[in-house]
């Protein structure tokens, strides 16, 4: 059965429209990405496929296509597009990304930023897990093949692969600390200051949090909500060329489930076309009604 999809692009609609409302007043501009790239390793998702003897990607990750054309300046933008994971089958997300920004006061304005779009759609119930990739780092130390065991336990959320590791019990134990803390305080001064700033309740510092790409630095983090059973989505920073960004994708879906927005528009009804065309002119929204 196929779906309905006008009453889901009405869904995906409203959220869109009220996200582009907050992305403009955080000073965000749209930015239209092409549909296909050619195959670049740095591109993550998407669905590949070959014409005259050259690979593509159709609907790559945003935040790796974004990554392709980012200049030296400082740049905000927001997009709303669907990703594609692999497959013919794709999500839609909106989300942005801030190049060249700021240690601590870029991850405070993507998080307010995001705190604000839930706001606005009236989504309330909702948590976000802000963790680091560099506390792990720093406790693993310079074994690589350590450190891709234990962050394979974290995606896994299972220890028993950390345990069976050739390392201290002290080591273990440590470790153990990190796979299960979830509070708000922390010796990581970076990560302490960003959740004292933003002093939000939802907001948790939880170090099993991770995320499967790989172009994360440090800071990362992922929105949920009680009312639906997977994450609403997630983001972290990254670095391009030495220069440190930011970023985000939210579940377009998802959104549009817990959305209770009430925010109604008032258009005025018209009955002939001259006076609907006088009305648009000074920009007053109209609805149509034959006679």
């Amino acid at each position: 059965m196929k779906k309905d999809i006008f009453s889901l692009s009405e869904k995906f609609e409203k959220v869109s429209k009220e996200a582009r409302e907050i992305f403009n007043l955080w000073n965000y501009r749209e930015v239209f990405l092409p549909s296909i790239e050619a195959f670049n390793p740095h591109l993550r998702k998407g669905l590949k496929f070959a014409y005259n003897n050259k690979f593509y990607l159709i609907k790559p990750d945003l935040t790796s296509q974004v990554s392709l054309y980012a200049k030296k300046k400082n740049l905000r933008v927001f997009y709303i597009s669907e990703v594609l994971k692999d497959s013919v089958k794709g999500e839609w997300q909106l989300g942005a990304e801030l190049l060249n920004g700021k240690d601590i006061s870029m991850h405070i304005e993507m998080l307010m930023i995001i705190i604000s779009l839930l706001e606005l759609m009236n989504i309330k119930e909702f948590y976000i897990d802000v963790g680091s990739l560099q506390v792990w780092k720093n406790e693993i130390g310079e074994n690589k093949e350590l450190e891709e065991k234990v962050f394979e336990s974290l995606r896994k959320r299972n220890f028993e692969i950390i345990e069976t590791l050739p390392i201290s019990k002290n080591k273990k134990e440590n470790l153990w600390h990190l796979f299960n803390f979830r509070g708000r305080d922390t010796n990581y001064e970076k990560l302490k200051n960003i959740v004292d700033v933003l002093n939000d309740k939802r907001i948790f510092i939880d170090f099993g949090t991770v995320r499967p790409l790989p172009y994360y630095n440090d800071i990362i983090f992922e929105i949920y909500s009680s009312k639906i059973g997977y994450y609403i989505g997630g983001g972290g920073d990254y670095l391009i060329n030495g220069r440190k960004c930011i970023g985000f994708g939210l579940n377009l879906k998802a959104l549009s489930l817990l959305s209770k927005s009430t925010k109604k528009e008032k258009r005025t009804v018209v009955h002939n076309y001259r006076e609907a065309f006088s009305l648009v002119k000074n920009h007053t929204p109209i609805e149509v009604k034959d006679e």
